[in-house]
């Protein structure tokens, strides 16, 4: 009766040593609905936006996001992440992330948020603040 109770626990042990160990492999998707970005703080090196976006479904969370610059303009595509294992109901869902965005020196700036039918656009204007010799 021991061997029994003995084997029994120690296939227990190895079959959530198993679980513990599997690597979870995210399905990554870049979002397409960009629904509203505020901004945190701006300079002229930088904005920190906040954004929201509509996601598939609720599971989905924030994975990363991307920047290219062309010309005045910063084009920003941002990605998020869900576990493919997870059950999840079959509603859209909504993410929310803070981004960081490099900005030119001066001027103004578009950022720009691509989406399937319609594009979200933003407009920072940055200053140089260097106080003038007099």
């Amino acid at each position: 009766m021991n061997h029994i109770l003995t084997i029994s626990a120690l296939g227990i042990l190895l079959i959530l040593a198993v679980c513990l160990e599997r690597e979870t492999q995210f399905v990554i998707k870049q979002i397409y609905s960009v629904d509203s970005v505020r901004v945190i703080q701006h300079d002229e090196k930088k904005a920190v936006l906040s954004v929201s976006a509509t996601v598939p479904t609720p599971c989905y969370t924030f994975a990363h996001f991307e920047q290219k610059r062309r010309g005045d303009t910063v084009e920003v595509t941002i990605y998020a992440k869900t576990d493919p294992e997870i059950n999840c109901i079959q509603v859209l869902g909504k993410i929310t992330c803070e981004i960081s965005v490099d900005l030119k020196k001066a001027g103004i700036s578009q950022i720009l948020f691509r989406g399937l039918s319609d594009d979200y656009a933003l407009y920072l204007k940055a200053e140089n603040n260097k106080e003038k010799d007099e």
